[in-house]
């Protein structure tokens, strides 16, 4: 229970001579109720034993206010009858209740401490007990005068007025300095204005110029010192500053242009005069920050802080104040300086006021963190989130809403933690907010934000279950209390649902993540018909449509898909058309339609529908990228969609307009100015060039692409080595094999250099790389070479598998071209033991196919070893030919996987075997055909001890020659 406001004040006289002590006593209370609170105010000469003569059990304290010569004591007790013992009552004051400028007990403290700092040091004869209590008695009868607050004064028992009383005061012998003198009139003004600002709480709002006004023009007819009544003058219109800012600007700043000028007027030795040009020059930078004028207010903060003791209040909120200037101005790390040493200051700080102070620590600190998570740095903000938490648990209260402030500062740390990807600190303060609110049953709002913050940390933890309630009951408060337009609460309910499909997706339930976009696209369908111009309602509408047919695209439901990726570029086609040269992101959103719909009828095979949209979403672009308001963005976009639709038109074989939409996006890429786009484009168009049978300009285009990495992107040696790649193929295209491999290796060499080898692309770019070499060395003919390089990528590759890389096809093949080089050097043992190991291989990356499948990549073997053997190619022809073999044994090893007849007759049983013998037979004639017979005689060798098993009619005259042709060292 509060103490309550004054009630009642007496000034009482002690019977005891010689000296007739005096002191105030204080009666504090709620309306309506006894006074329970009693407080005796004294300064007395001697304060052993606490107070004077006061009876046991009264509490005392003494000195106080850190003056050692000050002896002023505080009595509490229950009962004035105690506090006043052997004493008589000289006057009274009774403020009746109630009263709109109420006077707490805090503007009682601060009344008697600006008593005692007039003059600290005690005097028998001058500045004794009956010089502070009398002081303070009138200060109080002064203010309820000015403050229109109805008093009733009594002298000795009788209804009087100030004057009289005043005037009793000062015919009382034995007073002390006359209170009428002109210090005591400097001392009455302060301490005015001091209950002025006291019983205000703090708040400058709650003073009005009705009170200030008075004091003001009272000041300006009183004879005082004329210095100190600049400093009070200055004090005063300090004041008022603050308080018309909010409502007279204009008036605010005058009365502190005319606050700063008085002091500066005054010596720089006048009493008070820096300590008062601190305040005057922060209420005139705070004028200027509510007017906007952000610069101008710095330099005046900078002044008092220069002026002002760095270990004061005054010194930390200036502090505070800089910073929020320099926020405004975009100045934040001056910002975040400034308002992290106000904090640091703040927080040193203990005294009468520790709770205001912390109060004002949190707000700063809010202020801070804010300024960080603007920045996006919320790992930085995080701490002092939590922070905040911690001191609102010791600072319970409520914002000017009524929210609870603790409850609010759970959810704002959650807001932050989320970001920050401290999910666990996000769902613990969630979850806590939550408890909070539901305590609170008129605290909907904050209930909303928690339950919903709590199910953004569950889906980042995983925790699909709580994601789901959480959201769900979210929801259901939002359709139940949303008290905002149809309009807006359709936006939100929308929102929600497309955020709960997300987490139905999470979890596998496509049905119901399909149901709630479905649910979410009606409600915005009907609100897009109920306002169709309303921008915010289609921008929600097109997310959800695009929503949709991503979903339904990953369902692979490419019809239902690519109706709704259709009605994503009905909804934003009207806009651009509208207006081409509007918001660039509908025109990004339109193209991202448009290749939905694109890629939806490549799947469904539909190449002319595909190209149509592919061709619109171009023309779009163009249209844009054309336009005044053309910008880095969209031609950035125009040039990847002309790179898919290259890729895809080659894959169509019109590689002729493939070439074209490649060379534009090189030309653009160099308009850009941006080198490695320019990069990138020409090796897309050199890969182009390569595929529409123009080696020689490929060729020219490489050397570009090396050119532009040497001289205006040397800093980029990842994009040198990239470059070299790009050049080495270019080289091998045209038959300079050699060429092509020392390029390729000098592209490793960069590449060891400046790759970070502990992630899967480095380690797979550098194996893939060194298969490269192999396959150009092996080309060029210089075997040696080829199998050093191929070791080392059969090594990398087999670590990737390994470790788990799911690198087991890369590895195989390297396997294979290992092989191939090996025979090609005769060393034959070792090329069979490599071929044992890719068949090994092939038995673990094949598991999954069928024994047909696996048949028909054979057959496509024995195709490309025709091929190849036609275009003059034997090796490679040879290769291939062995590969065929190698696939046909190991679908002979999968042959008890034939299914049985329903007869019990295994009709598949001699298939497998038949076929492995003639691919056997192939090989040989391969072999034959390119000149190799001891790979010929193995092979045919092979198929006839299959052929006397099954009885096949082979060509006994050919392998009579075969056999006759080769000699007896190569037969051993």
């Amino acid at each position: 229970m509060s103490i309550g406001r004054l009630q009642e004040l007496y000034l009482f006289r002690g019977k005891k001579a010689p000296f007739h002590h005096e002191f105030l006593v204080a009666g504090f209370g709620d309306d309506g109720r006894e006074i329970e609170s009693w407080m005796r105010i004294e300064r007395s000469a001697r304060t052993q034993g606490g107070s004077s003569g006061l009876p046991a059990g009264v509490e005392s304290y003494g000195p106080l206010l850190g003056g050692v010569g000050a002896r002023e004591t505080i009595s509490f007790s229950t009962s004035k009858a105690t506090l006043s013992t052997n004493a008589n009552e000289l006057a009274k004051v009774i403020l009746p209740a109630p009263t709109t400028l109420p006077i707490f007990i805090i503007a009682v403290g601060r009344q008697i401490q600006s008593t005692t700092n007039s003059n600290e040091k005690y005097q028998l004869f001058t500045t004794n007990c009956r010089w502070y209590s009398r002081r303070n008695f009138l200060n109080i009868l002064q203010w309820c005068d000015i403050a229109k607050i109805p008093a009733t004064a009594l002298w000795k028992g009788t209804e009087t007025s100030l004057e009289r009383i005043q005037a009793k005061l000062e015919k009382e012998r034995f007073g002390g300095s006359k209170l009428v003198d002109l210090r005591a009139k400097g001392l009455d003004y302060r301490n005015l204005i001091h209950l002025a600002s006291s019983q205000s709480g703090g708040d400058s709002k709650r003073l009005s110029r009705a009170v200030l006004d008075p004091i003001l023009e009272s000041l300006m007819t009183t004879t005082l010192d004329p210095e100190e009544r600049s400093v009070l003058i200055a004090d005063l219109l300090t004041k008022r500053s603050h308080v018309v800012a909010s409502e007279d600007l204009p008036q605010a700043l005058e009365d502190a242009e005319r606050a700063i000028k008085l002091m500066r007027d005054l010596p720089k030795n006048a009493f008070r005069r820096d300590e008062q040009l601190v305040w005057s020059l922060g209420a005139l930078a705070h004028a200027l920050l509510l007017d906007g004028r952000y610069e101008e207010a710095i330099p005046l903060l900078r002044e008092s802080l220069e002026l002002d003791d760095p270990r004061s209040h005054t010194f930390a909120m200036r502090l505070a104040e800089l910073g929020v200037n320099h926020r405004f101005l975009g100045n934040m790390e001056e910002a975040i300086k400034a308002l992290r040493q106000s904090a640091h200051l703040l927080g040193r700080m203990e005294g009468s006021d520790w709770t205001d102070t912390r109060l004002q620590r949190a707000n700063i600190l809010i202020i801070l963190a804010q300024t960080f998570e603007g920045l996006d740095r919320d790992k930085e903000a995080l701490p002092i989130r939590q922070e905040i938490v911690s001191m609102r648990r010791d600072l319970p209260g409520k914002d000017d809403d009524g929210d609870d402030l603790l409850t609010l500062a759970l959810i704002n740390l959650a807001k932050c933690a989320i970001p920050a990807e401290h999910y666990e600190a996000a769902q613990q303060a969630s979850k806590e907010a939550i408890r909070r609110c539901r305590a609170d049953t008129k605290n909907d709002h904050m209930l909303f934000m928690a339950l919903l913050l709590s199910s953004h940390a569950s889906y980042a933890l995983d925790d699909m279950k709580t994601a789901i309630q959480n959201i769900t009951a979210a929801m259901d408060l939002r359709s139940a209390a949303d008290d905002s337009d149809e309009d807006t609460a359709t936006r939100s309910r929308g929102s929600l649902l497309m955020t709960r499909s997300k987490y139905f997706l999470q979890i596998g339930d496509a049905h119901h993540a399909l149901a709630d976009i479905e649910a979410a696209i009606t409600l915005s369908e009907a609100a897009h018909d109920h306002n169709p111009a309303d921008s915010r309602i289609a921008n929600k509408l097109w997310e959800m449509q695009f929503a949709a047919g991503n979903l339904l695209k990953r369902l692979d439901r490419a019809d239902d898909a690519l109706d709704a990726y259709r009605n994503a570029v009905n909804v934003r086609r009207p806009a651009v058309e509208a207006d081409p040269e509007g918001p660039e992101q509908l025109v990004l959103e339109l193209v991202l339609s448009l290749e939905g719909c694109a890629t939806m009828l490549k799947e469904l095979d539909r190449p002319n529908s595909a190209k149509f949209f592919a061709e619109e979403t171009i023309y779009y672009l163009r249209l844009r990228n054309r336009s005044s308001v053309s910008s880095t963005n969209t031609s950035e976009a125009l040039r990847m969609t002309l790179l898919r639709h290259t890729q895809y038109l080659s894959e169509l074989g019109d590689e002729e307009e493939a070439l074209a939409l490649a060379t534009e996006a090189a030309e653009i890429s160099e308009r850009l100015e941006a080198d490695q786009l320019q990069v990138s484009a020409l090796m897309h168009k050199m890969l182009q060039e390569v595929k529409n049978g123009y080696p020689e300009r490929a060729i020219v285009t490489a050397e570009a692409c090396f050119e532009l990495c040497e001289t205006r992107l040397s800093d980029r040696r990842d994009l040198r080595s990239l470059a070299l790649t790009t050049y080495a193929r270019a080289l091998d295209e045209v038959g300079k094999h050699a060429e092509a491999a020392v390029k390729q290796e000098e592209s490793i060499s960069i590449l060891r250099e400046v790759a970070d080898f502990t992630t899967l692309d480095a380690k797979t770019q550098l194996a893939q790389r060194l298969g490269k070499i192999a396959e150009y060395y092996q080309d060029a003919g210089i075997f040696d070479k080829a199998l050093v390089s191929i070791n080392e990528a059969v090594g990398r590759y087999r670590t990737l598998y390994e470790e788990g890389e799911a690198a087991g096809m890369e590895y195989t093949r390297s396997i294979a071209r290992k092989a191939s080089i090996l025979f090609s050097l005769n060393r034959r043992k070792e090329a069979k033991i490599a071929l044992d190991e890719e068949f090994e291989m092939l038995k673990i990356v094949l598991v999954s196919k069928s024994v047909d499948e696996i048949l028909e990549q054979a057959d496509a073997r024995h195709s490309d070893a025709m091929i190849h053997t036609m275009n003059g190619k034997p090796a490679d022809a040879l290769d291939c030919a062995r590969q065929h073999v190698l696939l046909t044994r190991l679908a002979w090893s999968f042959e008890p996987r034939y299914s049985k007849a329903d007869d019990g007759k295994d009709e598949e049983e001699e298939k497998p075997k038949s076929v492995l013998e003639t691919a056997l037979f192939g090989l040989g004639m391969i072999a034959t055909m390119n000149g190799y017979r001891m790979d010929a005689a193995e092979a045919m060798l092979e198929a006839f001890q299959l052929s006397q098993g099954l009885n096949l009619d082979l060509d006994g005259d050919i392998m009579q020659k075969l056999i006759a042709d080769t000699t007896e060292t190569e037969l051993a």
